[in-house]
């Protein structure tokens, strides 16, 4: 029997889950369903299939109107109702945090595979994750670097700040650059017919995918450089050079 370790919001009874999986009907056997953007692990089948949970206790804004078409994801808070009853941070940190958080886990520990040497964060196994990302902050992000002057000196606010801007500024010219190449692939598609061209273009596409999943695991982890920047300005490199990869292997006009 599934318990509640918290009152459920008061509109939950607006909505039944009936009426969610009429769009939704596959989300209770879709299993862990990672959401690329946040690169968190969700287990539907367990919360809806299994327990019985409502939509609505976790994406507990859902109403019919106006508000149905925002997208409306659970904050750290609604899981805690249930993973976390005592709110202690004592039953938090690395392993836990992990479970859920998959890509941001990755990335701290600087390894995906996909070719890449393992390349951990200095910081990982060091400290926990709710170091950072603070009770008092709702275990959100960070506002800023003053956090980390907890443990280090002044000039770490300052590299702090290089490494967001230096990796806002490498992803949004590698995107650019990818929709360039995506869009001459798409253009190469169209005027190349013959086999062995047809062969060229389908290895390039291949290449061009692998490019676009290094830019992806950066993406998904969304600290730009702050959990592990070496190893995120190394995925950029190497979805760069499987770019210009992807461009050369593409047949001629």
């Amino acid at each position: 029997d599934r318990r509640f370790y918290m009152k459920a919001p008061e509109h939950a009874i607006e909505i039944i889950n009936h009426n969610c999986l009429r769009c939704h009907e596959d989300i209770a056997e879709r299993g862990e369903l990672i959401t690329e953007e946040r690169g968190v692990r969700t287990a539907h089948d367990v919360h809806v299939g299994q327990n019985g949970f409502g939509c609505n206790e976790c994406h507990i804004d859902i109403v019919h109107g106006e508000n149905v078409l925002k997208r409306n994801l659970p904050k750290m808070r609604t899981c805690f109702r249930c993973h976390n009853e005592d709110d202690s941070e004592a039953k938090l940190g690395q392993a836990n945090c992990s479970n859920c958080h998959i890509a941001q886990d990755a990335m701290w520990a600087g390894k995906v595979g996909m070719g890449m040497s393992e390349t951990p964060s200095p910081m990982y196994g060091e400290v926990d994750c709710v170091d950072c990302h603070t009770r008092e902050n709702d275990y959100k992000k960070p506002k800023g670097a003053e956090v980390c002057l907890d443990c280090h000196e002044d000039d770490r606010v300052v590299m702090f700040h290089k490494w967001k801007n230096d990796l806002k500024v490498k992803r949004r010219k590698l995107g650019e650059r990818m929709e360039a190449v995506e869009k001459k692939i798409a253009y190469i598609k169209t005027i190349k017919k013959k086999p062995d061209q047809k062969l060229m273009i389908e290895g390039a596409e291949k290449i061009f995918e692998e490019a676009k999943e290094y830019l992806a695991i950066v993406n998904r982890d969304g600290s730009n450089g702050i959990h592990n920047n070496d190893f995120a300005k190394a995925l950029l490199d190497a979805s760069r050079d499987k770019l210009i990869k992807s461009q050369s292997a593409l047949p001629q006009h």
